[in-house]
């Protein structure tokens, strides 16, 4: 992908890194219900949280804000850019984005709704649907929606680093049903023996021609 020399830079500021789970289809995880809409997703048993829960028990919503975090590490990097082959993206660059999904702490394989407000998977394993928070924005006002999810999906299986084609190999289609929702496809076999499929997102707003890779 090349973007041009203008837009590289908007790219970057708003390219995010948005996590879709696709956990554990497996027949514990498929339930007789599972065609109605959730707020997350347990591979085990039963979601712990409830849709309306404001944090997860071990985050302390009253933590004093503000001060310094030095984290180590080693090497360097010169790109800022995870999704292509060329360059060394910075270390820890992940912790500037949001994502769809957000893993919980204390539960095993189980997804709750960031940037979703909920989903289904289909009765037959054979997809997934995910619909937008309607206050889900990027960083300059203009809204996250179903389009956005779609061209990254594509994009990066076309034109991202190989390990994008073989990650997604399984997922057979991404389209867009809605301004906010987007059904996924993917084969029978393939997803049954994955635990997860991730998702990075990238704005279709920001798009420009092709994305430089230097």
């Amino acid at each position: 992908m090349i973007i041009t020399t203008g837009a590289r830079r908007h790219f970057r500021r708003v390219a995010a890194l948005a996590t879709v789970a696709f956990i554990g289809l497996g027949a514990a995880a498929v339930r007789a219900d599972s065609d109605a809409w959730r707020h997350g997703f347990a591979t085990y048993g039963a979601l712990k949280y409830p849709a309306d829960f404001s944090h997860f028990d071990y985050v302390n919503p009253a933590a004093p804000k503000g001060g310094k975090v030095t984290i180590g590490t080693s090497g360097t990097f010169n790109s800022l850019n995870p999704f292509i082959m060329k360059g060394v993206p910075a270390a820890l660059v992940g912790l500037t984005y949001d994502t769809l999904l957000r893993p919980s702490g204390d539960e095993d394989f189980s997804s709750y709704g960031r940037l979703v407000e909920s989903l289904k998977v289909a009765a037959d394993r054979s997809g997934m649907r995910i619909k937008l928070r309607a206050e889900a924005r990027w960083h300059d006002g203009k809204p996250i929606t179903a389009a956005d999810v779609v061209w990254t999906f594509e994009t990066l299986t076309t034109e991202g680093a190989p390990i994008y084609r073989y990650y997604y190999k399984d997922v057979t289609k991404a389209e867009v049903v809605g301004l906010r929702e987007v059904a996924f496809s993917f084969s029978l076999t393939g997803v049954r023996g994955k635990s997860q499929l991730k998702l990075e997102n990238d704005p279709e707003h920001a798009r420009l021609g092709e994305i430089d890779t230097d």
